[in-house]
């Protein structure tokens, strides 16, 4: 790992793995315990919960939103749900673009977007000013799509990125599979949508507090 040599000696020796096969050979690589104790990967994984995770959640409720909260019938609720995904389309291709060196920002200012578009959608108080919010929640969960996977290499040397992807993708699965439900049980227990999304609001501007603090900049390789 890229850490300094006197850094590397004062640490100690660093377990490796050495991987056979004719595409990598005398390749050192490290080990499953030295990939998940660094914390790049797992603050990007936040990142992907804070978006990724939003958008599932919101993507599962919207039409019922639109159902039980405007009174637009499910032939329509479902449709006009699904304009979210438009959005989501054009803000995963031109974040990729917005985001070449510059993920971090774009990072951290679509984790805030997409807490703050999230907090707003129950509030909203007819039909068209929610669809107006659920477009824009739409573009910010999409947008960092790219730099949440791309800033991985930036972060860490080559030999730790590839496991770096998958602790990500797992980390924000979790959300994925977390967010919905928290939606629905706390529909159940308030009868209303404000507390699910507030709640899921709050996960994400508290998660982009930390990723303000703790994220590093490309210079900081590990």
């Amino acid at each position: 790992l890229c850490g300094g040599g006197g850094a590397a000696r004062a640490a100690g020796p660093v377990s490796h793995r050495r991987l056979p096969g004719p595409r990598s050979p005398g390749v050192l690589y490290p080990s499953w315990r030295e990939t998940l104790a660094n914390t790049n990967p797992w603050l990007l994984g936040l990142a992907h919960i804070l978006t990724y995770g939003v958008y599932v959640a919101l993507a599962t409720w919207s039409t019922t939103f639109l159902w039980q909260r405007h009174g637009v019938g499910l032939e329509w609720a479902g449709p006009l749900a699904a304009l979210m995904a438009v959005s989501a389309v054009l803000g995963r291709i031109l974040g990729g673009t917005l985001s070449v060196g510059r993920e971090r920002t774009v990072m951290l200012v679509s984790c805030a977007g997409a807490a703050i578009f999230t907090a707003l959608f129950p509030l909203m108080p007819n039909l068209a000013s929610s669809l107006v919010v659920l477009l824009g929640l739409g573009w910010f969960a999409s947008m960092p799509f790219g730099a949440v996977f791309s800033y991985i290499g930036k972060l860490s040397s080559s030999r730790v990125a590839g496991r770096g992807l998958a602790v990500i993708n797992f980390v924000g699965n979790i959300g994925a599979f977390a967010f919905p439900p928290l939606v629905g049980y706390a529909l159940d227990l308030s009868g209303s949508f404000i507390l699910g999304f507030g709640a899921v609001a709050l996960v994400g501007l508290v998660g982009t507090l930390v990723l303000m603090m703790r994220l590093p900049r490309p210079e900081a390789r590990t």
